[in-house]
């Protein structure tokens, strides 16, 4: 055995255990570190050179994915409301999430572009929530403005007010009082549009209140809001109120000093709204005609601009003109066209203020398809049906339909004792031509009883001429009924209480048939002093057919 082996020989069982050992240990360490270096060497290269047929593929994916959603965005508005809808999937690609967030806006403002306003309304409402949470009000508001003033301008006024509700919440939170006034402006047009006349006086007085905290800045702006006030309140029957609010409004508002614009020109409307109320037509018409030219432009104002055009038409008529305020009226309808709903108030008032300007132009047909519209529109008030079937009954008196006229008087008497019961002069002409209505019918009982509650009420009220012309009529026909019912002490009273208010040959002709009435009850004396005051000499009663000449 050489020296080797024996050497060799020397190393126990547990060394040689330790040696394996070791030596398989410093090769798992090699293993490991050589693989490592050599995978890192492969990716690079990898990348650097990989093959062309996996580059083209994923280059194709990349390409599908970005050809679909541009396809998606641009082919129909229905395929962008799809995209928008699963745009958390579809937009997934994007990590930025304010880049998400204004690409999803940006998407939404084109598929309202497109005309798609009501299928961008989720999507819309569900951007500007998302903003408000983060906070982001001064960005968000104007956002919700603008989706607000899509909808109104395709007539989706409803659907309009929660977007200016969050519009103004937003300019609220940053303190953009002049954001909030834009707001609470259209949100009182829109609520006027939907005839909620008590939420349009809610938002009027909140935005009144604005005006205050701009000091001069908010004037006109303040004038404006206070003639929208009056105006509400005027179709509300308040007249008292609503010239008082005209008033603050032209004091704010004076033409003299101020530029030209919306609120200059609701100035002078207002001015001749008021020149109205107190009868002075004139200077009414002026005012309005310096109106209209800047009111027919400005949306804000076309409920004031239409207000003064059927305005104009009220003083044509009274100075007798009617093919002008046919005009005037016209205009008004074509313009209401593109702006107010078909529901809207404004269509009732127009139709039945043609209606009774069919009457004056002796074209009763045409009035009655008028005041059929008015009563027709779902949201007439209260005052435009009583009017309406009021005018209706007056065109059937007119055509001879005794028959129809008395079902729409009647009913026109019921609307105004349930809904206007202080309304004298109102009740008192309606039951006066019930009465003539009835007449007509041969009824004559029934036209007594109208002729009687026409006078009651009529005595209650002869503050002008056309009032006191009424009543005259009212006793006149009363005490012709009187004597058709053969009511001769009736008959006395009634022209004893209408000889004072009679002149001329009317007079002379009333006390003829005065006359009568006390030869029927034998009193020769009286009845001989009223053939004196008639200037003829004593003749029988005429029969009754004669009492319409006498009026």
């Amino acid at each position: 055995m050489d020296e080797n082996s024996s050497q060799q020989n020397k190393f126990s069982t547990r060394t040689k255990w330790c040696i394996v050992g070791g030596f398989a240990v410093v090769c798992a360490l090699l293993y490991v570190v050589l693989y490592q270096i050599i995978y890192e060497i492969g990716f690079s290269d990898g990348a650097r050179y990989t093959p062309p047929e996996v580059i083209r593929q994923s280059e194709d994916r990349a390409l599908a994915v970005a050809s679909n959603f541009v396809k998606d965005v641009f082919e129909s508005p229905q395929s962008l409301a799809e995209l928008l809808k699963n745009r958390h999937e579809r937009m997934s690609w994007i990590n930025d999430e304010t880049v998400k967030e204004n690409t999803s806006w940006g998407l939404t403002r084109e598929l309202m572009n497109r005309g798609a306003v009501i299928e961008a309304m989720p999507i819309a409402a569900e951007l500007i929530s998302q903003g408000y949470q983060l906070g982001k009000f001064a960005e968000w508001a104007p956002r919700a403005e603008l989706v607000a003033k899509n909808l109104c301008h395709h007539h989706h006024f409803k659907e309009s007010i929660r977007f200016w509700a969050d519009a103004l919440q937003g300019y609220q939170s940053v303190g953009n009082i002049d954001g909030m006034l834009l707001c609470l402006r259209y949100l009182v047009y829109v609520e006027q549009n939907n005839n909620k006349l008590s939420n349009a006086i809610q938002y009027l007085e909140q935005a009144i209140g604005l005006c205050d905290k701009l000091g001069e800045k908010g004037r006109l702006s303040k004038a404006h809001l206070l003639a929208a006030r009056g105006r509400i309140a005027y179709n509300l029957g308040k007249r008292e109120d609503s010239q008082a609010y005209f008033r603050k409004a032209i004091e704010l508002a004076s033409p003299e000093g101020t530029k030209e614009n919306s609120d200059f020109s609701l100035a002078y409307i207002c001015m001749g709204e008021a020149m109205l109320e107190l009868g002075k037509k004139q200077e009414a018409k002026e005012y309005f005609l310096k109106g209209i030219p800047t009111a027919s432009k400005d949306k804000f104002l076309v409920n004031d601009y239409l207000s003064a055009l059927r305005g104009l038409a009220r003083i044509s008529v009274d100075f007798g003109k009617y093919e002008e305020a046919l005009a005037y009226l016209h205009q008004a309808e074509g313009a209401a066209h593109s702006v107010l709903a078909r529901d809207h108030v404004f269509w009732a008032g127009l139709y039945d203020q043609r209606g009774w300007l069919g009457l004056l132009r002796n074209t009763e047909a045409e009035a009655c398809l008028d005041f059929t519209k008015a009563l027709e529109t779902p949201t007439a008030t209260p005052i435009i049906k009583a009017q309406s079937t009021e005018g209706l009954g007056r065109a059937y008196l007119l055509l001879g339909d005794g028959a129809k006229a008395c079902g729409y008087l009647a009913e026109s008497v019921r609307m105004r004792e349930a809904h206007f019961p202080g309304d004298a002069f109102s009740l008192g002409r309606v039951y006066f031509s019930l009465g003539q209505a009835e007449d007509l019918s041969g009824r004559v009982p029934e036209a007594l009883q109208a002729y009687t509650k026409a006078v009651n009420y009529l005595q209650s009220c002869k503050s002008n001429d056309a009032q006191v012309h009424l009543l005259k009529q009212a006793l006149l026909c009363k005490a012709y009924t009187q004597c058709d019912a053969a009511d001769w002490s009736g008959a006395v009273e009634s022209f004893h209480q209408v000889l004072p208010m009679l002149v001329g040959d009317q007079k002379l002709e009333n006390y003829k048939q005065l006359a009568r009435c006390y030869d029927k009850l034998g009193m020769t004396q009286k009845a001989d002093e009223c053939w004196k005051e008639g200037g003829a000499p004593r003749a029988k009663r005429s029969s009754s057919r004669s009492r319409q000449k006498a009026r």
